[in-house]
């Protein structure tokens, strides 16, 4: 499973939603984040996918 790294804990601090632009570290953990996840879902959508073939099963049950 992939997982998006970034560069501390994914959380930001604030008592309301205008304070936590005054957490510059949060900020840029989650800018981090973002990018890092924009980066992953670009490189897993250009990939080109296996190609998935049938199955053969085999019974051993005689």
């Amino acid at each position: 499973m992939p997982i998006a790294p970034s560069s501390y804990w994914n959380d930001i601090h604030g008592y309301t939603s205008d304070d936590v632009y005054d957490d510059e570290e949060g900020v840029e953990t989650i800018h981090n984040l973002a990018y890092n996840m924009i980066y992953m879902m670009q490189a897993i959508a250009n990939t080109p996918k296996p190609e998935i073939k049938k199955k053969k099963f085999t019974n051993f049950i005689r």
